[in-house]
């Protein structure tokens, strides 16, 4: 059969390769043109819409607002001169001791902390009274809740102290503790490291101060003999003996929190043993 009509692969011309793949040199041409090009176009950039842009960015995330911060900063400040370095550094206590950084202070990053960071990689470095420095990284709120614990502790363990010694004390400070431990643990980092581990452990304590405070409740001469009394004790001493520490705990820890039981131990045994001696007909 004849195909007259249909041309074969052979009459069909190939195109020549093109040049600019064979020759390197035009190649780099190619290149240089393009970034010097591009490098022209930057000239048009200015500082501030990359500043605007950097910005709407960091509104979006804290970390990279944070980041962002901590890694442009020493740079900026690097390329200032001194006279610019002394204007700016006049500024810069005003800055951190200023109220309005009160609002951030359950905040983690907070603000304050992220300036002082970015600070701390500067070169040459930025003077700082180490007064203030105190100022702003001490933090007495933070060992409020440990105040309030150990309130606590004095008003169950001093019976003879009416005034303190009170259930609706005892509930207070157990409530401004637990207040104050969660707002310090709400300015920790969201990733669950060592550092929280103080907190983990006031929880605990806060805990069983509550639960030493029923113990004390149910003990007083108007509830000892009251079964309700003795079973909510059997269930808090039941609790405490499935309550053990892991191996990998902080014995230190532990160490107090077994004295603490402890003390209740002896507290219930001794009054069970005076209430027997005063009334051994109710026992």
């Amino acid at each position: 059969m004849e195909l007259s009509g249909v041309s074969s692969d052979k009459s069909i011309p190939k195109e020549p390769p093109k040049k600019e793949n064979l020759d390197p040199r035009q190649n780099i041409n190619t290149l240089l043109q393009r970034q010097a090009k591009f490098l022209e176009s930057c000239r048009e950039v200015k500082t501030v819409s990359y500043l605007n842009a950097l910005s709407q960015l960091c509104h979006t995330s804290t970390d990279l607002g944070h980041a962002s911060w901590v890694d442009s900063f020493p740079r900026i400040w690097k390329i200032l001169s001194d006279k610019q370095q002394q204007m700016l550094g006049g500024e810069l206590i005003p800055f951190m001791c200023s109220g309005n950084h009160v609002i951030q202070k359950d905040c983690h990053p907070s603000s304050i902390h992220t300036f002082l960071e970015g600070l701390s990689h500067c070169v040459p470095p930025v003077h700082i009274r180490p007064c203030v420095l105190k100022v702003e990284l001490s933090c007495p709120k933070e060992m409020a809740w440990k105040v309030n614990l150990y309130r606590g502790y004095i008003a169950i363990c001093q019976p003879d102290d009416h005034h303190l010694n009170t259930v609706t004390m005892i509930e207070r400070l157990v409530e401004v503790s637990s207040n104050l431990a969660i707002k310090e643990w709400r300015r920790l980092p969201s990733i669950v490291s060592h550092i929280h581990v103080p907190l983990l452990q006031a929880a605990q304590q806060i805990m069983e101060l509550q639960e030493a405070a029923q113990i004390n409740q149910g003990l007083q001469p108007a509830n000892i003999t009251r079964s309700s009394s003795l079973h909510d004790m059997k269930a808090i001493v039941k609790t405490w003996r499935n309550r053990l520490p892991m191996i990998s705990d902080d014995l230190s820890h532990w160490s107090d929190i077994f004295t603490w039981r402890q003390h209740h131990y002896q507290f219930i045994v001794d009054h069970y043993d005076n209430h027997s001696q005063q009334d051994p007909v109710s026992v």
